[in-house]
């Protein structure tokens, strides 16, 4: 009998591991074309690239976040810009806010509140746009171009960044609750 219950519940880990590869896989496509998709004014990229990468490290972790991120955002540059000296330098605030997210979801038992959604959110918002700027700054430097040139789209691309942590964190927390039956992991109310 106690060979049974184990044998179900290795199944049952190995059906939630195949989800899991298979919502990273399409949250790591769903990065690529939110990416890929952005509206670029020049001095303005508008994008929701980071939500799927938000999404995966609040269901599974720094790791799959980070995976999403990386895989996602490499994917993206790789169809819109093709190679580039730089290329990982964009690549890696996407890893970063993968990470971040999911060490906070994890610290909290992957059972976030809206509350701490909205917080986590927030964080990975504010340290996307300061590496975002550093990358701005030293893609400038390399590529030589004037640099406050890349730092003249700061207050616009705050100003996105806070629409975006709204609209993330109204949608978020009501997107976690439909998938937990995938996930496994209970959100509160």
């Amino acid at each position: 009998n106690r060979r049974k219950k184990k044998n179900k519940k290795n199944r049952r880990m190995k059906k939630n591991k195949s989800y899991q590869i298979a919502f990273d896989g399409l949250l790591a496509a769903l990065t690529a074309v939110f990416g890929y998709l952005a509206i670029d004014m020049g001095f303005l990229k508008l994008s929701f690239e980071e939500f799927p990468v938000i999404l995966a490290a609040l269901m599974f972790g720094p790791a799959d976040g980070a995976l999403v991120g990386g895989i996602g955002t490499f994917l993206y540059q790789l169809l819109r810009y093709g190679l580039d000296v730089t290329t990982v330098l964009w690549i890696l605030p996407y890893i970063l806010l993968g990470t971040f997210v999911g060490i906070y979801a994890k610290k909290h038992g992957f059972v976030n509140t809206d509350g701490q959604i909205r917080k986590a959110i927030l964080g990975g918002e504010i340290l996307v746009i300061v590496l975002n700027t550093v990358v701005i700054f030293l893609d400038a430097k390399i590529k030589m171009y004037p640099v406050p040139i890349a730092f003249a789209s700061t207050l616009w691309r705050i100003a996105a960044a806070a629409v975006k942590t709204v609209l993330f964190g109204f949608l978020t927390p009501q997107i976690l609750k439909k998938l937990s039956k995938f996930t496994g992991n209970v959100r509160k109310a």
